[in-house]
């Protein structure tokens, strides 16, 4: 049995899943750095199922937003055990590759049933993808720097509004970018007891697997078993003089959260340079979203 197996399990329900007759149900990953710091994370599941994220990419995306680019082994454990070719995504081997690619850390995988059971594990995961190789340089921020946690409280001496612009403008210095001159992108979010969670975006060779800053800031939230989100704020470099706008993407990511954790959030969109912003609610971003899930 995995050393792993028992802290996994106990965490299965970070996973935000939706239930699947043919798949393996919910997963929960743990990303483990040469720090020793420990990351877990739950799998995330969508009404659409393009803005799936798995816990691979959610545990990595904890471990980003910390600036620890040190991990060195992910280790999954699945809820339901089905034929192993169905478990191993290509998508999350692209994650994984990804991460070691710009990193230049060799990551380990292992894949765990509920009893702690190894059914699959490579030690390399670039074995894994002999013709996957985006051509890329180990990105700087990798190299070293630290930056201050992205999680704390926020002052009750300060307006709302500047706090929520002041966090979400330093935490475009948290995105991991496929190469270093890239746009970035800043998320934080606030809940209701006052903690908040900064997140910048998340980007892939592979556009598909990209975690924009806003999805980032409220996974980051739930993960730290959170979910009162009570506002949202964005800010990007692209948008210098002016407030910057919501995807459509993330907005109907947005709905969605808050229709599955009943949540009223205030939107801020911020400019990277003055004062102005945008207030939304999400019935202004996204009059009429899609759902399939129910409350």
């Amino acid at each position: 049995m995995h050393e792993e197996t028992s802290a996994l399990k106990e965490r299965l329900l970070l996973s935000l899943s939706k239930t699947r007759k043919d798949g393996p149900g919910p997963s929960v990953s743990v990303a483990l750095s040469k720090t020793r710091e420990k990351y877990y994370a739950g799998s995330v599941d969508s009404d659409t199922n393009l803005l799936d994220f798995s816990s691979e990419q959610c545990a990595l995306l904890l471990s980003i937003q910390q600036q620890d680019f040190s991990i060195i082994d992910i280790v999954t454990l699945v809820e339901k055990r089905v034929a192993w070719e169905n478990l191993l995504s290509p998508l999350v081997v692209k994650v994984l590759s990804d991460y070691s690619i710009r990193t230049g850390n060799t990551l380990s995988y292992t894949l765990l049933d509920r009893e702690g059971t190894t059914f699959f594990s490579t030690k390399n995961v670039l074995e894994l993808t002999p013709y996957y190789k985006p051509t890329t340089n180990i990105i700087e921020k990798t190299k070293g720097g630290t930056l201050s946690s992205n999680t704390g409280i926020f002052s009750s001496d300060t307006e709302t509004v500047s706090l929520l612009r002041k966090y979400s403008r330093e935490a475009i210095a948290r995105n991991f970018p496929t190469y270093d001159s890239a746009s970035g992108y800043g998320a934080v979010a606030l809940t209701a007891d006052g903690s908040y969670f900064q997140s910048g975006q998340y980007g892939s060779f592979e556009k598909r697997l990209n975690i924009h800053a806003e999805m980032g800031a409220l996974i980051s939230t739930f993960m730290n078993h959170k979910k009162n989100v009570i506002a949202l704020g964005v800010a990007a470099t692209k948008f210098k003089e002016s407030p910057c706008e919501i995807c459509g993407c993330c907005r109907q990511f947005l709905a969605e959260m808050s229709t599955r954790f009943d949540l009223s959030i205030a939107y801020y969109c911020f400019s990277l340079e003055t004062d102005d912003y945008k207030q939304y609610t999400l019935e202004e971003l996204l009059p009429h979203p899609w759902m399939s899930l129910k409350k």
